[in-house]
């Protein structure tokens, strides 16, 4: 008697076979394989300036801040029906849209004060120049308050003159000013005050004293990038330690070599299998939220959770 065939489909061959193979792989040809998929996922996040290295754990280059949105996504949101008024009874809705002001505000501004965090600022007030590439900030504006305000008052007399009813015109303006009045609260909290350290900028022309908007007047785009340690005053040996800022297109200049990374990992005190392992715990532990996990990888490797940990003490 014949024995039926058994035919297996070619998709599970296929994962058999594949099985098979990461089975039969040694561990240090396993270690390798892991170390080509993630270093330069990594090391695109880290840069090298001034023989230091610095890493900006959610900086993308297709997001112009932290907040992982750009304005075209927002821009898809942005469409309101208002009511216009013609005479005593004539009535016609009509679709609105944010201003791009806003739109870009809304995209682009530093989300927080905090290491890992980048975007745009209005301007900085320069307390100390340093030398040519350093100074000490403060006063951080994320907009022009008091030109956010003119705006918004120019707006309101063209929405009156269009008929709209008052309780309706105040909610479009509420509406079209959101994110640019809510950037102008936040920057009144104690975080934005200062001080900072800025590095690798020019400080050519600048002095004490200047509101500096940068080198063309639109605004800075900073990463925070670490601490600093600075003297609370000229007259005190006390040290305190302040937020580092760099330029966050720096960033579009990051590792590219492989042994620049591992040049990086060595400075933190990590070897290749330290980071690897940390990387697959929080991989993890976060299955679903890369950005995150990769976040506490960085805080991780910057020694920052051992920082908060001495703070709860």
């Amino acid at each position: 008697m014949k024995l039926a065939r058994c035919l297996l489909p070619a998709s599970l061959i296929t994962l058999l076979t594949l099985t098979a193979t990461v089975q039969s792989v040694d561990p240090s040809a396993r270690l390798e394989l892991e170390w080509r998929q993630h270093w330069k996922n990594y090391a695109r996040r880290v840069i090298k300036l001034d023989d230091a290295f610095y890493a900006c754990a959610l900086y993308e280059s297709q997001y112009p801040s932290s907040r992982g949105v750009t304005t075209i996504m927002l821009r898809q949101k942005t469409a309101k029906e208002i009511t216009e008024r013609f005479g005593t009874n004539a009535k016609v809705r009509r679709v609105i849209n944010r201003p791009n002001e806003e739109i870009e505000a809304a995209a682009s501004a530093l989300p927080d004060i905090m290491v890992g965090q980048y975007g745009l600022v209005h301007s900085v007030e320069i307390l100390d120049v340093l030398g040519p590439d350093e100074m000490i900030v403060g006063s951080m504006w994320l907009v022009d308050s008091e030109a956010v305000q003119k705006e918004r008052d120019k707006d309101e007399a063209k929405i009156a003159a269009a008929g709209i009813d008052r309780r309706e015109a105040e909610a479009v303006l509420d509406w079209m000013y959101e994110a640019r009045e809510a950037l102008g609260k936040k920057q009144r909290e104690r975080e934005y005050r200062g001080p900072f350290k800025v590095k690798g900028f020019s400080t050519i022309g600048l002095a004490k004293g200047d509101r500096w908007q940068g080198k063309e007047g639109k605004g800075i785009d900073f990463a925070i990038v670490g601490e600093a340690m600075h003297k609370t005053s000229k007259f005190s040996r006390r040290e305190e330690a302040i937020p580092l800022l760099i330029p966050a297109d720096a960033f579009k200049r990051n590792l590219a070599d492989e042994k620049e990374f591992l040049a990086y990992l060595e400075s933190r005190k990590f070897t290749k299998e330290m980071f690897l392992t940390l990387v697959n715990e929080e991989k993890k532990q976060n299955p679903k939220d890369d950005r995150l996990a990769d976040s506490l990888i960085f805080q991780k490797l910057e020694g920052l959770d051992k920082k908060d940990e001495d703070e709860k003490k």
